[in-house]
């Protein structure tokens, strides 16, 4: 639960920066890069106590596809709106999907013998 609400928080900052702060982004893409890391290691202990395990899969994928980005973003800069559209649908996903996998929790089925 713990990993889960840490990828929802480190989303929330990068929609924030997309949105608010984006030429601190394009300036260093090595947030981007260090962002997509720490989305992939939290999700990967979250991995652990999952009861689902594609929440984490989808978290993982998202983390490389964005850290990807960041170091594609350092070789080869991107313009500002691909830049803004690509960190802020990252975010948002990761954080839907981060928070979705601490809260969910079945309930477990009783039998009706």
């Amino acid at each position: 639960m713990i990993p889960g609400i840490l990828n929802t928080l480190l989303s929330f900052a990068l929609v924030y920066f997309s949105i608010l702060n984006l030429p601190m982004l394009k300036e260093n893409p090595w947030y981007i890069v260090i962002a997509g890391v720490l989305i992939i290691v939290l999700a990967l202990w979250s991995r652990a106590g999952d009861l689902l395990k594609w929440f984490s899969t989808v978290t993982i994928l998202l983390g490389a596809m964005l850290a990807a980005f960041g170091i594609w973003n350092l070789t080869s800069p991107f313009a500002d709106l691909f830049v803004f559209w690509f960190v802020f649908w990252t975010g948002a996903l990761v954080g839907v999907i981060a928070l979705w996998d601490a809260l969910y929790r079945p309930r477990a089925q009783t039998s009706a013998a």
